[in-house]
């Protein structure tokens, strides 16, 4: 929202920062339109961290999914945009993969029910919504569970409780687009790749300042070194 513009940008060393039309702080509905052209250009686009629940943003949302032609990562109320429109979802993972990492809560808007805790539902529903909506899961959690529209499923061993703070889902989001965006790279295979790197770095912040103490951003300084261990 360009209410916000001058912060973001000053803080965005690397990221180039682009205002959007925005009401009261949060985006109007006109900014859903210069989104949608912004995303045609893209390799890849990652939608809903931080944007809020407003109608503005929903509308930006669909707009972005609806235009882009690249794979689409959809998080956080990039996800609770789609509550009452799961069709749109469906009809545009026919065009290009779309990646949703919803938490239990997120999820549950989407079906209208809660999520179940024992595992071998959650797993069996994590293959049932990526088969009948068409689209790559990530269901995240304990063991967080990837799965893909043709049956596929893995289940992350690594990370560990200090995970769970505040911005360390925004990182995960950030971490799959990255590996969605190289060329040639397979959707299934970049979320489940970024799950286990996301919870490796964690791992490795556990280790350096412990559980209570890490924040999404140790993790966030320690992915390269992690992703370097990984590819060796």
């Amino acid at each position: 929202p360009a209410a916000v513009y001058p912060v973001a940008a000053a803080k965005l060393t690397e990221a180039m920062a682009y205002p959007l039309p925005d009401k009261d702080g949060f985006f109007d509905a006109s900014a859903a339109d210069m989104a949608a052209e912004r995303a045609k250009e893209a390799d890849v686009v990652l939608c809903g961290c931080g944007i809020g629940r407003t109608e503005g943003a929903f509308a930006l949302a669909k707009a972005v999914l609806c235009e882009a032609s690249c794979p689409v990562i959809l998080d956080a109320d990039g996800i609770n945009a789609f509550a009452a429109h799961i069709d749109v979802l469906r009809e545009e993972a026919k065009r290009k993969p779309v990646i949703l990492t919803p938490h239990d809560g997120e999820l549950g808007r989407l079906l209208g029910r809660p999520v179940p805790a024992e595992y071998d539902k959650r797993l069996a529903l994590a293959r049932e919504i990526a088969a009948g909506w068409g689209v790559f899961l990530v269901m995240k959690g304990h063991k967080t569970i990837t799965a893909a529209p043709d049956g596929k499923a893995v289940v992350n061993t690594s990370g560990n409780p200090g995970m769970a703070k505040g911005g360390s889902g925004d990182v995960l989001a950030g971490l799959i687009a990255g590996l969605a965006a190289r060329k040639g790279a397979d959707p299934f295979t970049a979320a489940a790749a970024a799950v286990y790197l996301h919870g490796k770095a964690g791992d490795a912040a556990c280790a350096k300042l412990g559980e209570v103490g890490m924040l999404p951003s140790d993790m966030l300084s320690l992915l390269p070194e992690t992703i370097q261990a990984c590819v060796r």
